[in-house]
């Protein structure tokens, strides 16, 4: 803290005008200035300090220290002495009064004006506020009507200004029907939809109500915005006939429905443990294989309590101990037409396919929709397919 003595110099330093260098505020000269002021006497002499102290407290390179007292000796707020034991420092001209600091009051006066401007702003946008899509400001007085909808008849929607007065209204004309406050959809019942579409003025019409103009059916999805239903996953084969057919020929009759689980499983190629993989057997495979298994059960004398379940047999592979697998046989155009396997065909054409979404006024089953697109899928393409297919049996 500076002594008593010091305190004129200090003030002094803190009041010279802004200093620029670059066009940009001099923050290092006026640390300096102000650093050689702690050292003088009231009277500015005597501020003898080393360029080391100066080059410690003021946080600057030595080589820029000597531009910044180049700088302030050239602007006459340090005067170059020395000492009578030699010591060299400066001398503060603390007489000498300082001239307006005209930077630092122009820069105040844009601050200030800036900030008036951004609370004016601020002010005239909590003035003005937004309703039914008219602008009101309180130096009008305007009065708003809200705005009503009629689900039925004709409709007319009318806006009038006058002096500060704002008023908005729908003349329903012959209309009947009950009217929605605004902010709310029009809810018209089923046999009024085709009017509600073509005569309704004060209701949003959505993009979808223009096919309703021409059908009808589809007018109740229009209306209402029902989009068509999300893609799905192609449907689970059903194996419940051929795991019939197996079941009969299987020695032991217990669980079946584990049995069922595991045949699926067997028959899909999925693993069941230590996701080991699988090679998807075929329905003839197990029916080649069931029955050697069943002889073998009987040659052995086995009692049907010692006979393995249905489903651990199948768990474990036990066809491949009774002949080797089938070969894979490549798929033709006309089994995966009958298969309506799409999924392979877009694997073949290096593409990709999406069951598309049905329409919910459609009254085609959706099994029976989604396997009549795969199938177009599948001959649209059939060409490619053939061409594909034959490569590859060639090869």
């Amino acid at each position: 803290m500076a002594t008593r003595s010091h305190r004129n110099a200090i003030r002094w330093a803190r009041e010279i005008p802004t200093m620029l260098h670059g066009g940009r505020l001099d923050r290092v000269a006026h640390h300096v200035v102000l650093l050689i002021a702690t050292w003088a006497d009231n009277d500015g002499k005597n501020a003898y300090m080393s360029l080391d102290a100066l080059v410690q407290y003021g946080h600057v390179g030595l080589a820029e220290l000597h531009e910044v007292l180049g700088r302030l000796e050239k602007r006459g707020y340090i005067i170059p002495a020395v000492a009578e034991h030699g010591a060299a420092g400066w001398v503060l001209p603390v007489d000498r009064k300082h001239e307006p600091d005209t930077i630092a009051d122009t820069r105040a006066a844009k601050r200030r004006a800036a900030t008036a401007k951004r609370t004016r702003e601020w002010r005239e946008a909590k003035r003005v506020t937004q309703d039914n899509g008219v602008t009101v400001t309180p130096d009008s007085s305007v009065t708003v009507t809200q705005k009503s909808s009629v689900t039925t008849g004709s409709v007319t929607q009318k806006t009038t200004v006058t002096g500060g007065s704002v008023t908005q209204d729908c003349d329903a004309g012959d209309a009947s029907g009950s009217v929605t406050p605004a902010g709310q959809r029009p809810v018209p019942p089923v046999t009024s939809i085709k009017n509600y579409l073509h005569k309704d003025a004060c209701a949003e019409r959505p993009p979808a109500a223009v096919a309703a103009e021409t059908d009808p059916d589809a007018s109740n999805g229009a209306l209402f915005g029902a989009a068509p239903s999300k893609p799905t996953k192609a449907p689970a084969p059903d194996f419940t006939d051929d795991f019939n057919a197996w079941w009969a020929l299987y020695p032991r009759k217990a669980d079946r429905k584990p049995a069922l689980i595991a045949y699926e499983k067997a028959r899909l190629g999925k693993a069941v443990r230590d996701n080991k993989k699988r090679r998807p057997v075929s329905a003839e495979q197990l029916l080649r294989a069931t029955p050697m298994f069943a002889a073998q059960m009987r040659q052995e004398g086995r009692e049907a309590k010692h006979i393995p379940m249905g489903a651990t047999w199948l768990n474990k592979d036990g066809w491949e101990d009774y002949g080797p697998a089938e070969a894979p046989q490549r798929p033709t155009v006309d089994h995966l037409r009958a298969t309506a396997d799409a999924a392979e065909a877009a694997r073949l054409l290096r593409t990709h396919y999406l069951d598309p979404g049905q329409h919910p006024n459609d009254p085609t089953p959706h099994g029976q929709f989604v396997r009549a697109a795969r199938v177009a899928f599948i001959d649209q393409h059939a060409d490619e397919l053939d061409a594909i297919l034959t490569k590859q049996a060639a090869s």
